[in-house]
C-alpha cells in the first residue's frame, strides 16, 4: 500500500525525462530532488527493493543509485535491473561514497553506465552526465563500442579483440559510458 509520501516528487510529464533516485540517506535524496526537479520528473526510493519496484511501476530514463544501503544494496539492485526484461535498458548512474577498486569494478561488471564518487562531483558535471545518459540509448552496439573504446582504463579492464570476437563476452553485464576521467582518477588513487 502506498502512502502519500510514496508518490513521485514531481508530477509525470511526457516531455520531461524521468530520474529515479535510490539512496537510503533522506538528506541526500532531498538534495538530489532540489538539483533535479526543475528539469526532470523525479521519483525517490529509500532502498534497492523500493527502487526496483518503483522502476517497474514507472520506468525511469536514468536511475541514480547509491551502493551502500541496508537490505538490497546497490549492486543487488543493479543486477536486478539488468536481469529484468523491462528494466535491462534503463541507464544506471552509480553515485556513492565508495571509491574502492573492488566496488568500482563490481559496479561496472554489474552493468553500471556511470560511476561517480559523491564527494568528488559538481552539480554541473552531474547534470551533464545525466543529460548524456538520457540521450544515449543502451544498445548492444553502444555497449560494445563503449567497452572497446574505454580510454584511460588499465589494459586488464579493456575488452580486447574485434567486434565479432566480442560476441562471447557477456556485454549485457558489462558496459561503461561514464566519465573516463573520473574512472582514471579512481584507478590512479588505487596505485
Amino acid at each position: 500500500m502506498r502512502r502519500e509520501q510514496d508518490q513521485p516528487i514531481t508530477p509525470p510529464s511526457p516531455e520531461r525525462r524521468h530520474i529515479l533516485v535510490v539512496d537510503d540517506d533522506p538528506l541526500f535524496r532531498s538534495l538530489m530532488v532540489g538539483v533535479l526537479r526543475r528539469d526532470f520528473q523525479v521519483t525517490v526510493a529509500c532502498d534497492g527493493a523500493d527502487g526496483f519496484y518503483r522502476a517497474l511501476d514507472h520506468k525511469p530514463d536514468v536511475t541514480v543509485l547509491d551502493l551502500q544501503m541496508p537490505g538490497w544494496d546497490g549492486l543487488k539492485t543493479l543486477r536486478a535491473f539488468r536481469a529484468h526484461p523491462a528494466l535491462a535498458d534503463v541507464k544506471v548512474m552509480v553515485l556513492t561514497s565508495d571509491s574502492s577498486r573492488e566496488t568500482v569494478l563490481a559496479a561496472i561488471h554489474a552493468g553500471a553506465d556511470d560511476y561517480t564518487i559523491k564527494t568528488a562531483f559538481s552539480r554541473d558535471e552531474f547534470r551533464q552526465k545525466l543529460d548524456r545518459l538520457c540521450q544515449q540509448p543502451r544498445t548492444m552496439d553502444s555497449i560494445i563500442d563503449q567497452a572497446m573504446n574505454s580510454v584511460g582504463l588499465p589494459e586488464e579492464l579493456k575488452v580486447q579483440g574485434e567486434p565479432h570476437e566480442l560476441l562471447a563476452v557477456d556485454t549485457h553485464h558489462f558496459s561503461w559510458s561514464g566519465s573516463n576521467d573520473l574512472l582514471q582518477e579512481a584507478i590512479d588513487a588505487w596505485e
